[in-house]
């Protein structure tokens, strides 16, 4: 299948992505409230299969898992399904649709113009500044899944070419550490 070809297969799934974060609740929204929808993460599993048909690719690490039993019924975390929401439209943005525009808000486009070296300069003071940021952090830290999460994040920062680089390496360390958005937001910020 050529890249065109992908990326008109992979468009609906792309779109759909971004309505099902759209009606999560956002990030002031959520805090640490949890949802008993089984609807919402049965059909984001169901959309991540039918990614990795489309596409060939397995996005598996991005499916929902965190379900949790309570007394009544199975709940999620609101932040968990955002985690992996935004961090799977960021991946599939940086991979198959960097030519358009991002996403999110926050999501910086890619534009090439004259100032390119400018701003390749800027990049790496601020990659260095956040590696200088995380060594202080890491330095006061008691071994555990957030030094080594932190650490890792540090160690990864020269591979990050850009936001969404940055966004996917988060979300994939976030997830090997069992570290969910709300406390990866407290650590990094």
């Amino acid at each position: 299948m050529s890249n065109a070809e992908t990326k008109a297969a992979l468009r609906p799934l792309y779109s759909e992505l971004q309505g099902y974060l759209n009606q999560v609740p956002g990030n002031g929204e959520a805090g640490n409230s949890a949802t008993n929808d089984e609807t919402l993460w049965v059909q984001f599993n169901a959309t991540i299969d039918e990614l990795n048909e489309a596409s060939g690719v397995s996005f598996e690490k991005f499916k929902v898992t965190g379900i949790q039993h309570g007394q009544l019924g199975n709940f999620i975390k609101i932040s968990e399904i955002r985690m992996k929401l935004g961090g799977l439209i960021a991946r599939l943005h940086g991979t198959y649709f960097s030519d358009e525009p991002a996403p999110f808000s926050g999501m910086p486009s890619t534009t090439i113009n004259v100032s390119n070296q400018q701003e390749q300069n800027q990049h790496q003071t601020m990659i260095a500044q956040f590696a200088t940021q995380l060594d202080a952090k890491i330095e006061k830290m008691e071994a555990s899944n957030e030094k080594s999460f932190l650490t890792e994040l540090r160690d990864g920062l020269s591979g990050v070419a850009d936001f969404v680089s940055l966004t996917v390496l988060i979300s994939e360390l976030g997830t090997k550490f069992g570290i969910g958005i709300d406390q990866i937001g407290s650590l990094i910020g």
